[in-house]
């Protein structure tokens, strides 16, 4: 009777031990895997900040600075002109983000 109980023991222990294993491979991969798109997640922030970094630079700051003086009748003007280009700025953002999105 002791030696059932024994082979018993050991058949639980060994089943224990190959599930441990399984266990571990799988969370290894799914740490590997984690660690990647992590990666991929602060590269793709990177780009998008170049990329916005790029569009800022690109964009006609020359029509806004041309209107050194301002009388009441050009005020309105440039706050406006400052502000489409504000909304200009934020929908290339959201085209870039939904562009790198798409891309990776």
């Amino acid at each position: 009777m002791l030696t059932l109980w024994r082979i018993y023991a050991e058949f639980i222990h060994s089943e224990v031990e190959q599930v441990t294993k399984t266990l571990r491979a799988e969370f290894d991969v799914e740490r590997l895997h984690h660690q990647k798109m992590l990666k991929d997640h602060a590269r793709l922030q990177q780009r998008l900040e170049n990329l916005q970094n790029s569009v800022n630079l690109q964009l006609p700051i020359s029509s806004v600075s041309s209107h050194v003086s301002r009388s009441p009748s050009n005020v309105s003007n440039l706050s406006s002109e400052s502000e489409s280009i504000g909304d200009k700025t934020e929908q290339v953002s959201v085209y870039l983000t939904f562009f790198l999105l798409l891309w990776y």
